[in-house]
């Protein structure tokens, strides 16, 4: 809303209901929930009729996305407008993201079309979704996907991997008309597949222990530090043995597994202070971002 009254605020869109909200009836104490909002509560007539009216505003908002479309066909060409088929499946079927899929492709297939394949595989064991083509151009989104999702670098492979890590799971797939390349050249290389590859490791390592690098860190830095512990002592008993039996013994310094030992101790400790600086910095960024809010209800100012 803007702060002055004189200002003019235009709002467009279908005007529908205040909503309807399915569940159970509860009955609220006046004294202690007097901050919640109050309801009307329906019988079946009355969602009938809420049901209703959705139902016709997900079919003019269809309709006028058929109408965009067949516009954009007929003045520019089919490939162009399939972009309003994937935002009549968002209307239609309440995704949250639509990606495209190059079914059919016309480059070549051994320079794009098989390690396309590749990484495509490669992507969808890792992050769990069911795309053939993460990389495809075409992708359309709700509002609230573009606002969450934090797209830097050349991590814009990987929006629906994004989106879903944001908490939107409803993703969907539009295969789409791919034209064969008539003028120029191609600015990406085979560089671009292994700077995909390391994005990839990044996004499910952020995804996995962003929140808790201790969890990591600190496993790996305990178990190496633990190899190289026992290895220490076993050296160090199997000196004492010798020297006991009266048999000839190397120098501990001389011995290759005791400098093997004494790295991996190194090794670990410092895994483990990486762990304690992740939590450290986490812990000093309050304020960032880590999680997304759905929806505020109510919420009164101290």
């Amino acid at each position: 809303m803007p702060d002055t009254p004189s200002k003019e605020v235009i709002v467009k869109g279908l005007a529908l209901s205040g909503g309807a909200s399915f569940g159970r009836v509860c009955l609220l104490n006046e004294n202690r929930h007097s901050n919640l909002p109050m309801y009307r509560v329906e019988g079946e007539a009355g969602m009938d009729r809420e049901k209703a009216r959705v139902d016709r505003a997900i079919s003019i908002a269809s309709e006028q996305l058929d109408s965009i479309r067949d516009e954009v066909e007929r003045r520019i060409g089919p490939a162009e407008a399939e972009i309003f088929v994937a935002h009549k499946m968002i209307v239609e079927d309440n995704l949250d993201l639509v990606s495209g899929w190059k079914k059919k492709r016309y480059d070549s297939k051994v320079k794009k079309n098989i390690p396309s394949k590749l990484f495509n595989a490669a992507a969808r064991v890792t992050s769990g979704l069911h795309l053939h083509d993460f990389n495809c151009g075409l992708k359309a989104y709700k509002n609230s996907v573009v606002k969450s999702v934090d797209v830097y670098g050349e991590m814009h492979r990987y929006i629906p991997v994004l989106a879903k890590n944001a908490g939107f799971h409803r993703i969907g797939e539009k295969v789409v008309i791919h034209q064969a390349r008539k003028y120029g050249t191609t600015k990406f290389g085979m560089d671009r597949f292994i700077n995909g590859f390391l994005d990839l490791i990044t996004i499910n390592f952020l995804t996995k222990f962003g929140k808790r690098p201790m969890h990591l860190f600190g496993l790996l830095g305990t178990i190496v530090f633990f190899i190289g512990f026992l290895s220490s002592i076993i050296i160090g008993v199997s000196k004492l043995i010798k020297l006991y039996q009266q048999k000839p013994a190397i120098l501990i310094t001389d011995n290759p597994w005791f400098f093997i030992a004494l790295t991996c101790m190194i090794l670990g400790s410092q895994l483990f202070l990486a762990g304690f600086l992740g939590e450290l910095i986490l812990r000093s960024k309050r304020k960032a971002k880590r999680y997304t809010v759905s929806d505020k209800l109510n919420l009164q100012k101290d």
